[in-house]
């Protein structure tokens, strides 16, 4: 009976272990316009992230555990943005990082929503400049860019 225990125990360990193990796929971005400044990232699992912002130079960085890029992106898409790079990085243990590096201070707030599409979480980073820019996008204009999944 005691052998019986250890072994369910075993193969409960084993599947949990391969569980973790596998990576989140990020495999939707996009940016978009409404009353602040969006980056959007969608998946099928719930993210677990940490977040923090830098100054001197002005950057923002989110490190999402246990995930990996799926998706391709170029600065271009961040033309009329306080974002000037966005700069993914691999950690170890399947981490990765984003580092927006920002043209000016920003507030940045975060927030994770889930929805009924195909990837039904989605962060949203919204960047509300301390400071205006005529370079920038104006507020409300609606404008949205895909990123396509790799």
């Amino acid at each position: 009976m005691k052998c019986k225990y250890i072994i369910i125990g075993f193969i409960f360990l084993l599947s949990f272990g391969l569980a973790i193990a596998t990576p989140m796929k990020i495999s939707q971005f996009q940016v978009n316009v409404t009353n602040t400044y969006n980056v959007n990232f969608s998946m099928k699992n719930k993210p677990d992230y940490t977040y923090f912002s830098l100054k001197n130079p002005n950057r923002f960085v989110i490190d999402f555990k246990n995930a990996e890029q799926d998706f391709t992106a170029s600065t271009s898409i961040f033309t009329g943005f306080p974002i000037q790079d966005m700069r993914i990085a691999k950690k170890s243990h399947h981490g990765l990082r984003l580092v927006f590096d920002l043209h000016m201070a920003n507030t940045v707030k975060v927030h994770l929503k889930k929805t009924t599409n195909v990837y039904p979480y989605q962060v949203t980073l919204s960047f509300t400049p301390l400071t205006h820019s005529k370079d920038l996008l104006p507020l409300n204009s609606g404008t949205t860019s895909h990123v396509k999944k790799n």
